[in-house]
């Protein structure tokens, strides 16, 4: 198992704002609420072109003025990284940070759904994502999971722009417990009562609930707009009316998750394992949610490269909601475009309480996010130089992390501040499997005396970290207790330099 050494902290800060000496200015978060909108035209394509003023926007029915407006046009989901010294490495302006004024971040999740259909439905839908890898722009970051039956929801492939990767590791992949399609009705004595039928018919549809509830309490952390593929033959659509379908859904709005089915059937496919009315809950998924459904079409390939496409180019509608606005009630969003003939997809509604990514509760959550995400957690600054040293196995990664005195907030008590840092180290497989995570959290205090000191020197938190066999990425995980916010900072270790020593 992966484990530290040095991993005491030798810097120590302040609050993140302060006044005079040994007096506290209190931060105030803003809540921003951000609608990323799709636009496309009577063929389907992207409008482009649009302007603030061609958007209305309603809450609740009630316009809302849009102070921040940005548009993207066919945006990456990284920006190129700010050149670093050579075995430095930084979350700042490296990895596609985004700010509210700033473009969305983009991120794809293809989930490959094993237990609503059958083994010909999930050979079919894999062809799909393999022939997508050759139509996806070079720099599209996408993650792959299945849903299998007794396991849940499993990662075939984590967040990477390596196309080769995910072609390896998905090519062979076949989920346990598949069923082959029926041919033809079977005889009386074989037929399976409807009871059972619908037991197994409501395991499956609890089973991709639970997947989309995990997936949208990690996601919610995430900025930007997600697009989830989910490639599926599905059920029928009365399952929908169930309370806990409904806050369900809500969650995936609240984290900005557009669900787009895919029909794995095409046309001409095998019978529906559970019977009709799975394309009107397709529509209405994807309609709840803001992504597009697609069904009656054998190009699997094509239709989720365009949906990726379309979600590349688009435009981004903000608000500030003031505290006498926060009734903690879910409030419908409504966006129009004055121009005709168009459709528009966005989320359909938000969560007026408080920002969920600045609760200081749920932090396991909040630390369960990070593995989500295509890019590095931005709350927190973090810088590190990073030597790996080997010759005797095993190898270990060395790290001298510091954070940022700016990202943290104090506690003012008794004349001095108080904090804690929890942090986790994560090892992962080039799937983006955990092979190892530890974790501690370290309390600190500052005194008035050494407040200069570490407002210039921030956190220095040096690690040592045993490296695992199959192990290619390093990703240290930070958590500011007092203000709920997080960074990360992820190391290739094919982009560490390697060094001599103990």
């Amino acid at each position: 198992m992966a484990f530290w050494r040095r991993s005491a902290l030798w810097l120590l800060l302040p609050v993140a704002a302060t006044g005079q000496q040994g007096e506290t200015t209190l931060r105030t978060e803003t809540r921003v609420v951000q609608v990323e909108v799709t636009v496309t035209d009577g063929h389907g394509s992207p409008v482009e072109g649009l302007t603030r003023a061609d958007f209305t926007l309603l809450d609740n029915g009630k316009p809302r003025a849009i102070p921040i407006f940005s548009v993207t046009r066919g945006a990456a989901a990284t920006a190129t990284p700010a050149p670093q010294p050579r075995g430095v490495f930084s979350n700042r302006n490296s990895n596609g940070a985004q700010t509210p004024d700033g473009p969305p971040v983009h991120s794809t999740i293809i989930l490959l759904d094993s237990m609503n259909g059958w083994f010909e439905n999930f050979v079919w839908a894999r062809k799909g994502v393999i022939g997508l890898l050759d139509k996806l722009p070079a720099d599209e970051q996408v993650a792959i999971y299945a849903l299998v039956t007794g396991k849940g929801l499993v990662i075939v492939q984590g967040y990477t722009t390596d196309h080769a990767v995910i072609l390896k590791n998905l090519a062979n992949y076949t989920p346990p417990g598949m069923q082959p399609a029926p041919v033809g009705p079977p005889p009386p004595a074989l037929r399976v009562p409807r009871t059972e039928t619908e037991f197994f018919m409501r395991q499956g549809s609890e089973a991709i609930r639970s997947s989309f509830k995990a997936l949208a309490e990690r996601l919610a952390n995430v900025p930007g707009r997600k697009s989830l593929f989910w490639v599926t033959q599905g059920f029928p659509q009365t399952v929908l009316r169930d309370t806990a379908w409904d806050n369900t859904l809500g969650a995936l709005n609240e984290a900005n998750i557009a669900v787009s089915p895919v029909d794995s059937n095409g046309l001409g496919g095998p019978p529906r394992r559970w019977g009709r009315g799975s394309t009107d809950m397709m529509r209405e998924v994807a309609e709840r949610t803001g992504g597009l459904a697609y069904f009656n079409r054998n190009d699997l390939d094509g239709a989720m490269a365009k949906g990726i496409g379309d979600a590349r180019s688009g435009y981004t509608l903000a608000f500030y909601l003031d505290d006498a606005e926060r009734d903690n009630r879910f409030h419908q969003v409504q966006v129009r475009v004055g121009r005709p003939h168009v459709t528009v997809f966005h989320r359909r509604g938000y969560f007026a309480g408080d920002d969920p990514r600045l609760l200081p509760g749920g932090k396991s959550v909040e630390l369960e996010s990070a593995l989500l995400r295509p890019v590095d957690s931005t709350d927190i600054g973090m810088e590190a130089k990073a030597l790996i040293i080997g010759g005797n196995a095993p190898d270990f990664l060395n790290v001298d992390l510091r954070l940022e005195t700016r990202t943290i907030a104090l506690k003012a008590k008794d004349g001095k501040w108080t904090g804690a840092i929890e942090q986790s180290v994560l090892e992962t497989d080039e799937r983006g499997k955990q092979l190892a995570r530890v974790g501690e959290t370290k309390s600190f205090e500052v005194t008035p005396a050494n407040r200069s000191r570490f407002d210039t020197e921030g956190i220095g938190w040096p690690l040592r970290i045993e490296l695992l066999k199959g192990a290619v990425k390093v990703t240290v995980i930070v958590l500011d207790r007092e203000s709920g916010h997080i960074g990360s900072l992820t190391f290739p270790l094919a982009q560490v330099r390697r060094g001599a020593g103990k």
